[in-house]
């Protein structure tokens, strides 16, 4: 029950995330960022977080830093997801086809 453990962070943040507590969510995720900066997941989910309520800018720069730890399909997805939403729907099909 450590205030220190990244994954029971991360876990909270999804809780949050999931319940609509956007801001909780937001804290926890950074919280698990600040424990382990070497993980994508914890990027990937706050970059989930910022698209889902519109913060498109912020959900690029959370998916390129997941991006350049470790460029995995999730990774991929992700940034597929941002480009359609941000309306550029070629580099979206672009990424998803690397997913």
């Amino acid at each position: 029950r450590s205030p220190e453990n990244p994954s029971a962070l991360g876990g909270l943040g999804d809780i949050c995330f999931k319940l609509g507590l956007y801001q909780k969510a937001e804290e926890y995720y950074k919280k698990a960022i600040a424990c382990r900066a070497d993980s994508e997941k914890d990027y990937i989910s706050l970059g989930d977080l910022y698209l889902s309520i519109g913060r498109l800018e912020e959900a690029k720069k959370y998916y390129e830093k997941a991006h350049k730890l470790n460029p995995t399909s999730e990774v991929f997805y992700a940034l597929a997801q941002y480009y359609s939403r941000a309306g550029k729907k070629q580099i979206a099909l672009e990424y998803l086809a690397k997913a």
